[in-house]
């Protein structure tokens, strides 16, 4: 038995290897990794069939090799070589790590075996849930905590694979049976709420607890981020290349300024994020349009350093998305005192307040518009929007700790 207070499920994060770099949920689950770590918290990891418990002790060690520590692959991870190869590393030496392991039938008995009573098992990753693990960990005294980011996917069906929206209904459902969940913004809470009503689902109490910014995606040296003065002004869009975060429109602006200006004149795009799903006609102008390379530079596996350093030289950041759950490029730009341009969503205008410039997604011209004003030298609409960061604070990961400490001693 671990004694642990608390458990946290690292299933996404270990799938996720298979990505050179990490989405905004990973990073999130990734925070929450190393707060397990500080306050002495066991790690669960499903491999296959069966779930792996870490004790608090050797959490360090799955840090390290998340982080890409050497592992030597054991007898499992060798027979599957069709397999991303630091997956299968990962999970050989969580296999390693392992305190005991069990199939999902007896996963309740067993944690409640191994943590100390009552604790909470924490998912926020939307992996490894269903509604027999749920029902199992309660009926062993333990107590379930799920953070539910969005519902985009049974809200926006058209933006997801096709496969992932049966899926995401059999993980909100297992989210019903959670003992508390935990959301990022009162608006994603408001639509999760009713979606879920809508598919004959009732959620259990909530807390709405803001994400945290992560300094690696805000710091970076003043003198490197402006430069030598000399390139184009630029502009940053940071977020997978999927249909719902709206590339095109962007991407259309910058093809139409190639027809009507030189490239000299001409800001600079900046497409940071690999490329994702339902957005073929973004890729296909990010491989054939004739001002990729040029005017548009696109950046699959950039480090957080770099994205920080561009971002942080940036005349704004652009996010005309359609729809989202919390919006952390957004606010990690604001933390860096970046200007932000922005789709008036509820979820956005929740977490950047007033200082961004809120322009409808469908709107390219207003964007146009407010791209050219903020490429100028001096931008009067730039410089207001700079004023207004002055009274804005970003969100930390030490307050989101807190409070959810509160919300785990109230469970």
């Amino acid at each position: 038995m671990t004694s642990a207070p608390f458990a946290l499920d690292v299933t996404r994060l270990v799938q996720r290897l298979r990505h050179a770099t990490p989405s905004g949920i990973d990073r999130v689950e990734r925070a929450y990794l190393d707060h397990a770590l500080a306050r002495g918290g066991a790690v669960i990891c499903r491999v296959g069939w069966r779930s792996h418990l870490i004790a608090p002790g050797n959490v360090a060690a799955v840090a390290e090799i998340l982080d890409g520590a050497a592992v030597a692959p054991d007898l499992r991870a060798r027979v599957q070589p069709w397999r991303v190869a630091r997956v299968r590393a990962a999970e050989a030496g969580l296999r390693r790590l392992a305190a005991g392991s069990t199939g999902r039938k007896r996963l309740g008995a067993f944690l409640r075996a191994q943590l100390a009573p009552g604790a909470a098992v924490l998912n926020v990753g939307h992996d490894n849930l269903s509604v027999e693990g749920m029902a199992a960990m309660r009926a062993a005294g333990l107590r379930p905590v799920a953070m539910l980011h969005d519902t985009i996917p049974l809200d926006w069906p058209e933006f997801a694979r096709a496969n992932s929206v049966p899926r995401f209904r059999e993980r909100l459902a297992a989210m019903a049976g959670a003992a508390q969940l935990i959301f990022t913004t009162r608006a994603a809470e408001a639509a999760a709420r009713a979606r879920a009503a809508a598919e004959g689902i009732v959620l259990p109490a909530g807390t709405v607890i803001p994400l945290g910014v992560s300094p690696a995606r805000t710091e970076v040296d003043a003198e490197v981020a402006a430069g030598d003065g000399t390139a184009a002004p630029g502009f940053v869009c940071v977020g997978t290349i999927e249909g719902r975060k709206n590339h095109l429109l962007l991407l259309n602006i910058w093809r139409r300024l190639w027809e009507t200006q030189p490239p000299e004149a001409t800001p600079q795009l900046h497409v940071i994020g690999r490329r994702g799903w339902e957005a073929g006609q973004a890729i296909a102008m990010l491989d054939r349009a004739p001002m990729i390379g040029r005017t548009v530079f696109e950046h699959a596996d950039l480090p957080d350093a770099e994205v920080a350093r561009l971002t942080a030289g940036a005349r704004a950041l652009l996010f005309p998305s359609f729809a989202e759950g919390y919006g952390l490029p957004l606010v990690e730009a604001l933390a860096a005192g970046v200007p932000v341009i922005a789709s008036g969503l509820a979820v956005l205008r929740e977490v950047g307040g007033e200082v961004p410039e809120w322009i409808d997604p469908l709107d390219g011209p207003g964007w146009l518009a407010a791209i050219m004003d903020y490429a100028a030298e001096p931008s009067p609409r730039r410089a207001a929007q700079i004023g207004r960061l002055e009274g804005w604070r970003a969100p930390t990961w030490e307050s989101h700790f807190a409070a959810l400490d509160e919300v785990l001693a109230g469970v």
